[in-house]
């Protein structure tokens, strides 16, 4: 493997992205291709402005690890990402973009842990996302529990008007008055003489 295609696999390990993705951000078909064997300008361009502290020096010689100066940091969505660019200086527009790039952000600091030769620094960190994982899999459990019991509630309120309704004509009928000699209010059928003797 060239110094090049070493270099640009310790680049694409930090992005989280496939081969194919990571042409994508730089703008080619397949950087990974053999017969490469100096960076052209489109890349290269595409590397400086995604990658804080690489540079065409960089990319020539050969490296182990990545040094502590390069930074993961995107300009646009990565591929396969996308959001909404503010045409009306919109504020949920901003949100979005302003999500997008503190996504990023994260990645990008997750990533440079993770490849570091500090690995138990790594360790501690996946230990962290693995139960923040955890939490965010029963909040958005919670959350649909939520929903679900918003909805029994609803229904039980639909129920509750029906009974009340029911109650008030049940009422309505036992105060009528009774139409002929009988003991019971509401009782509407004719007493006959044999009843009344």
């Amino acid at each position: 493997m060239s110094d090049l295609h070493r270099n640009l696999e310790l680049l694409r390990r930090i992005t989280g992205l496939g081969k194919s993705e990571f042409s994508e951000l730089l703008g080619v078909r397949n950087i990974y291709r053999n017969d490469i064997k100096y960076i052209g300008y489109r890349p290269l361009q595409a590397i400086k402005e995604n990658f804080t502290g690489v540079d065409e020096g960089w990319l020539s010689t050969y490296h182990e690890t990545l040094s502590d100066g390069i930074i993961f940091t995107p300009r646009k969505p990565l591929p396969g990402q996308s959001y909404c660019r503010p045409d009306d200086n919109s504020v949920i527009n901003r949100a979005a973009e302003e999500m997008d790039q503190y996504q990023a952000r994260a990645i990008m600091l997750t990533s440079k842990v993770m490849t570091s030769r500090h690995k138990e620094i790594g360790k501690a960190l996946m230990k962290n996302l693995e139960e923040f994982a955890e939490a965010v899999s029963t909040k958005d459990e919670l959350a649909r529990c939520n929903v679900k019991l918003e909805e029994q509630d609803k229904k039980i309120r639909e129920m509750d008007g029906e009974i009340k309704h029911l109650k008030k004509q049940v009422e309505e009928l036992l105060k009528r008055e009774p139409q002929c000699d009988s003991a019971a209010p509401g009782d509407t059928t004719p007493v006959t003489e044999e009843k009344a003797m």
